[in-house]
């Protein structure tokens, strides 16, 4: 069954995510040695953490080349406490579309998305980082374990941010 088909709108308070960046141009492979980088610093991730949740997020996004800037970290409620070698990415608040996804199934969902669900939907695309949710439930080790992929919205009309 495909998970995208029914999006939730959500809104989200604003939240700063700290962690370890990579860019991302069709090659997979960077995005998996960016989350093993991560795991391998994990206590540095813990200190930080505002909890157990990881969060993968899209900056630069160029939606119609597949090509953005990728964070992998955590959301922390103590900026001052980064270290140096961490990017610190701020995500605003506002109203995302939900869709939960797989490892397995992500650039067909994405593709959905961005190109069939928010084309028909009563919403649009803002400006802001897109952005992953991995939650306590994830499992790295099963690509079909899910997790939430947020897309920032704005209703068809409204000025945008």
């Amino acid at each position: 069954m495909n998970r995208t088909e029914t999006p939730t709108v959500v809104e989200r308070e604003p939240m700063t995510v700290a962690g370890l960046q990579t860019h991302y141009a069709g090659d997979q492979s960077v995005l998996g040695r960016v989350w093993e980088s991560l795991s391998e610093r994990w206590d540095e991730f813990e200190r930080i953490g505002a909890d157990d949740e990881t969060f993968g997020v899209m900056t630069n996004v160029q939606p119609d080349q597949r090509v953005f800037d990728y964070v992998a970290g955590v959301a922390t409620e103590r900026p001052g406490s980064v270290p140096n070698s961490f990017v610190v990415v701020e995500v605003p608040g506002g109203t995302y579309a939900r869709f939960e996804t797989a490892l397995a199934s992500m650039e067909a969902d994405y593709a959905r998305v961005t190109e069939e669900w928010l084309p028909d939907s009563p919403y649009e695309r803002r400006p802001g980082p897109e952005f992953e949710r991995y939650g306590d439930a994830y499992d790295p080790g099963n690509p079909d374990s899910p997790y939430d992929y947020f897309v920032p919205v704005t209703p068809v009309g409204s000025p945008r941010d």
